[in-house]
């Protein structure tokens, strides 16, 4: 619902571009969503149960967190996200880094005791120097600030 609810402020104002890092946004975060919804799936058939206080077996915590990874725009999933940081305006990037980013990381700090922590450490611990390394080389405002949040998000 968070999806479907900010696209029309991502294309506030119509230009290619716009459309563009919209149609992006929406299908990153739209295949992540299905990819946590097939781990619930999963789940529900292993152990007949819809409670996630069920222990994720190995398969299923891998997916979860790079399902995760990807709605955060942590290091290995973290390809889109500069490009629709910079095809957005300030205040809409300002929204998809900081508010956007609050539902997916309530809900690694719900289940981190199920997930691949090591997994999950070291796409932090990447994502921190990816962030660095990769505003070092940018001379766009937007860009800068996208790496500056992915790099914050490690």
């Amino acid at each position: 619902m968070k999806t479907l609810s900010i696209l029309p402020i991502l294309c506030y104002q119509f230009s290619p571009r716009r459309v563009e890092s919209t149609i992006k946004y929406f299908l990153v975060q739209s295949f992540s969503a299905a990819i946590i919804l097939n781990v619930v799936i999963i789940q529900a058939w292993l152990y007949s149960s819809w409670s996630v206080f069920q222990p994720l077996k190995v398969f299923t915590s891998v997916l979860l967190t790079a399902a995760l990874a990807l709605k955060l725009g942590l290091f290995p999933c973290h390809y889109w996200f500069p490009d629709v940081i910079q095809g957005v305006g300030f205040l809409q990037g300002l929204v998809l880094s900081t508010w956007q980013k609050i539902a997916p990381f309530v809900l690694i700090t719900y289940v981190v005791e199920r997930l691949n922590t090591f997994l999950l450490r070291m796409m932090g611990a990447l994502s921190v120097m990816a962030g660095g390394w990769g505003g070092l080389n940018q001379t766009q405002m937007r860009k800068i600030l996208a790496f500056s949040s992915i790099g914050h998000i490690g």
